[in-house]
């Protein structure tokens, strides 16, 4: 506060009105504010509004502030017109920069042209080097199709030869196949009957157990009714002295008689009983007799099958090695012959890639063509970019200076209103604080009123969620007795249909017995037919394996003549190549290369003489093919 009055010191107003001191002049005025206070502000008492320690009104230095803030901004906008001044020299110096790169725009612009005109004439003359080149590549087209029938011929013959390696190849495999197949076939019988060896046994020792206790079960039968039969003796015995008492009752003796009948009948079927038991022993002694010889004879025969296992291994591991030495040579003949079929697509390779470099080269000079072109246009637009460039900075300088009249004129007209913004600002100020003040106590309401409605919204559905768990709990209590007695007669079941199942595989144990035997009689009748199958197999093989080497040979000749021919291409086509470089390198003479041929003939000689080829170059075309031969010579001719 001090320091705010001491900076107020060289004049003095109270109550929106003061005394103004003049130095200079060293006399007094009233002064009448331009902007007097309201009257709600001067009727208050003056302790409120004047500082008790230095008796400054708080009026007064309020406006100071707000001219000293004025000062500040005032000062900002003057700064801020120095910086438009500099920004000024910096655009003159822009400018400038631009019209040097115009300059140098127009020059390179020249050089442009210059390098057009030159690079005219170069197409020109390339244009000219094309027409010979396009009635060259006529010829070589000629050549390559002929070629390419030859390859296609080739390719044909490549292809039916692969053929025939595939169903070679395709049939060793099935053989192979085949061989594995028998094996798995050898090792199962092995597996099978030593299983059957071990159950064989395991089986005669259970049925003698079986037997010697239905023997001794059956003697306890016997001894049981004898017994019986006894003891129906003393009945019969003890009935007829009661039908001797009881004679004058008729119904009574009807009745002992029909007893009497009863156990007749009874007496007869133990008998029988005793009879069929008996015979049933003797046949059970007879089968334990049968099985003893059967045991012994399968014995016997397994000893021979064992026999007869290691013969067929033998044969198999020769028969393994004989076909893994012809699986080797096969390889070798098929790794020829691919390396063959490899060195011919190189060479289709070659041709394609040759093809692609002619296609590139007109390619290229189309692109030349219209990267001309486009030169030639990017300097017309340099051009009139630079017009523009011109009348832009003409109009740029007529619109800074109208902009900085402009701003001088709006910086007179807010010096002279910023006394009316005060008291606007003050009154707007209080009116914006009413509204926030009005709106805040409506959104806390509302706030309030949604709190309250979400609170009892969520205590309602709490309640029902707590009401379902009750009466699911109560229905789950209920439903657990039913859910014990469900899941015990389950069991029940589950019990009854296991029993079940075990009598029905112990019935289809024994079926499975009984297949067995059938199965060992049916694997021996396919031992037989598997040695006769392998007897033909052999000698299949023997012949298919002739014809493949008689077919390989034929092959080997072939493919000789067909690299002989390749050769022959090759060269030609070397030939070719080098007349189309020196064509291309040199338009009047033609050099071949040492290697190949040495000659040297003058394309644009003296009318009358004739060009001289050297002896090398027929050496060369005797070599060549007789087709070739005359077109080189054609070829050199023309030249």
């Amino acid at each position: 506060m001090k320091a705010a009055h001491c900076g107020a010191a060289p004049f003095v107003l109270c109550h929106g009105a003061g005394i103004s001191i003049d130095q200079d002049n060293q006399r007094m005025d009233k002064h009448t504010p331009e902007h007097p206070l309201p009257e709600e502000i001067l009727k208050m008492p003056r302790d409120k509004t004047i500082c008790t320690y230095c008796g400054v009104s708080y009026l007064i230095l309020h406006e100071f502030k707000l001219l000293e803030d004025k000062i500040k901004t005032l000062e900002n906008e003057l700064t801020s017109y120095r910086g438009s001044a500099e920004r000024e020299k910096k655009l003159q110096d822009d400018l400038l920069l631009l019209s040097q790169e115009l300059e140098q725009s127009k020059t390179d612009g020249e050089s442009k042209a210059e390098r057009l005109k030159i690079l005219t004439s170069q197409i020109n003359e390339k244009e000219n080097e094309l027409h010979l080149l396009t009635e060259e590549l006529a010829c070589s087209k000629e050549e390559v199709t002929l070629t390419r029938e030859q390859e296609q011929l080739f390719r044909d013959k490549s292809a039916e030869q692969q053929e025939k390696l595939t169903k070679t190849l395709s049939l060793l495999k099935f053989l192979q196949c085949e061989q594995v197949i028998v094996k798995s076939d050898l090792n199962a019988m092995l597996t099978s009957w030593i299983t059957l060896k071990s159950q064989l046994g395991s089986q005669v020792q259970d049925i003698g157990k079986t037997l010697s206790a239905e023997v001794i079960r059956l003697n306890k039968n016997l001894a049981e009714a004898q017994g019986e039969t006894l003891s129906l003796q003393n009945q019969m015995k003890h009935l007829q002295t009661v039908s001797d008492s009881f004679v004058l009752t008729s119904q009574e003796l009807q009745t002992s008689r029909q007893m009497e009948n009863e156990l007749k009948n009874r007496c007869h079927d133990l008998q029988k009983l005793t009879v069929d038991i008996q015979q049933q022993l003797q046949k059970a002694e007879l089968d334990f007799q049968k099985a003893i010889t059967e045991t012994e004879h399968y014995k016997e025969i397994s000893i021979v099958k064992t026999k007869e296992v290691d013969d067929f291994q033998s044969r198999i591991r020769r028969m393994e090695y004989e076909k893994e030495s012809m699986e080797l040579r096969l390889a070798k003949e098929l790794r020829g012959k691919e390396d063959s079929e490899v060195k011919s697509r190189s060479l289709q390779d070659e041709i394609a890639e040759r093809e692609r470099r002619e296609e590139l080269e007109i390619k290229r000079t189309r692109r030349l063509e219209n990267e001309l072109e486009a030169v030639k246009k990017m300097l017309i637009q340099t051009q009139q970019e630079v017009v523009t460039l011109q009348n832009d900075r003409e109009l740029k300088i007529v619109s800074y200076q109208n902009r900085i009249e402009q701003l001088q004129e709006t910086l007179r007209q807010r010096m002279l209103s910023d006394d009316n913004w005060q008291t606007k600002l003050e009154i707007e100020l209080e009116k914006e604080r009413q509204k926030c003040m009005l709106k805040l106590q409506d959104v806390e309401q509302k706030l309030k009123e949604e709190a309250n409605m979400e609170m009892d919204i969520q205590r309602q559905k709490q309640d029902e969620l707590i009401r379902e768990f009750q009466t699911q709990r109560k229905e789950l209590e209920g439903k657990i007795p039913s859910l014990i007695t469900k899941a015990c007669g389950e069991l029940n079941k589950d019990v009854d249909l296991l029993e079940r199942k075990l009598k029905e595989t112990q019935a289809r144990l024994t079926d499975k017995d009984h297949g067995k035997e059938n199965e060992n009689k049916n694997l021996k009748n396919t031992i037989t037919e598997l040695e006769l199958c392998l007897e033909r197999e052999q000698n299949n093989n023997r012949s298919v394996l002739e014809g493949i080497r008689k077919d390989n040979l034929a092959k080997s000749e072939d493919l000789k003549e067909a690299t002989r021919y390749i050769e022959g291409l090759r060269r030609h086509l070397d030939f070719a190549n080098q007349e189309l470089s020196l064509k291309r390198g040199i338009p009047r003479c033609i050099h071949f290369d040492a290697t190949f041929l040495k000659c040297s003939c003058q394309l644009t000689g003296p009318p009358g003489e004739k060009l001289s080829i050297p002896a090398q170059v027929t050496a060369c075309m005797e070599t060549a093919s007789p087709k070739y031969s005359k077109q080189i010579c054609q070829a050199l001719k023309e030249n």
